[in-house]
Parts: structure tokens; sequence; C-alpha cells
């Protein structure tokens, strides 16, 4: 209202001093021929802000349930590697515990051999001493 006060010239569409609301005030309601009060264009402002909070809103959930969305995928597809990891080391650890027993299955067998062949050798040694 002030405003009103400070701006010299109200015949020209737009004077220095007119800002958009009060350029926007002077427009005619969409059901009638009569300018808006200020109440009125405030009420039509506030819903229109309203809306454009709404679409706001609405765009960001939708965009918040892709972005929701695409993280439990993956998620997903993350505990799927993982119990195939899982999976693979348990089949890992069983392999290498089979390796093992099988290393000193034979490990054993050398030293029997092993031992075999020195016993011969002494066995065979002393034959030629006596």
């Amino acid at each position: 209202m002030e405003r009103e006060a400070a701006s010299p010239d109200r015949s020209s569409p737009l004077s220095d001093s007119d800002t958009l609301e009060e350029s926007n005030m002077s427009t005619c309601s969409e059901n009638s021929n009569t300018p808006l009060t200020n109440e009125q264009y405030r009420e039509a402002m506030r819903k229109e802000g309203e809306a454009f909070v709404q679409r706001v809103c609405v765009a960001v959930r939708r965009e918040y349930a892709e972005v929701y969305d695409e993280i439990v995928e993956n998620l997903k597809k993350l505990e799927n590697l993982n119990d195939g990891m899982d999976q693979h080391m348990q089949e890992t650890n069983e392999m290498m515990a089979e390796i093992r027993e099988f290393n000193e299955a034979l490990l054993e067998e050398v030293i029997r051999v092993h031992s075999a062949k020195t016993m011969e050798e002494v066995r065979d040694g002393e034959e030629k001493l006596l």
C-alpha cells in the first residue's frame, strides 16, 4: 500500500516504481472485469504458491522414489554378489582342505618311501660288511 502511494504516475501501464505484484494486482479476475483487491491478489498468489510447492513436492517424491528403487535394486544385486562370494569362498576353503589333506598324505608317502629306501641301503651295507 505504501508502494501505491509512492507511485507518482498511475496512468502509464508500468511506471518505474511498479513491481510485478502491483502490475498483477491491476489485472482483472478470470470471472469478471473487476480488478482484484489486495486481499484477492494475495489469496490467488498464496494458492498459486501452494500449488507450485505441491507440484515440486510430487516431482521430488517421484525422483526420490526412483532413486530409492534404484538403491534397493543395487543392494539386492550386491547381496546376490555377496552370497556368490560366500559360496565361492566356501568352495575354495573346501578345495584348500582337500589339497592340504593330499599334501599331507603325499608327504607321509614320500617319508615312508624314503625311509624304506634308506633301510634297504642300510641292509645292503650291512650285508656287504658281513
